[in-house]
């Protein structure tokens, strides 16, 4: 879907629960994987598609208003992983 910049996979969450931030090169590329994947991408053992989405930053504990992903990056955050990953 494009340049991938950095990623970040939870790990120790719950079966089913994981999350992920892939973080593209520009905010066409996100766009791409979003529309491509949001609801469509599906794992072995998973009970339904991933929910994809724009990432927000919201700062410490969630307490700052909703921000869009800054410094020229893009990210977006995708959940719902494969059953026992």
């Amino acid at each position: 879907y494009g340049q991938i910049v950095d990623v970040y996979l939870k790990t120790g969450c719950e079966p089913n629960k994981q999350w992920a931030f892939i973080i593209f090169a520009s905010n066409a590329q996100a766009q791409c994987a979003k529309d491509s994947t949001d609801r469509r991408l599906t794992f072995p053992g998973s009970p339904g598609p991933c929910e994809v989405m724009f990432a927000k930053f919201q700062g410490k504990n969630g307490q700052d208003p909703l921000t869009a992903v800054s410094g020229g990056t893009y990210g977006v955050a995708g959940a719902v992983a494969p059953a026992g990953m």
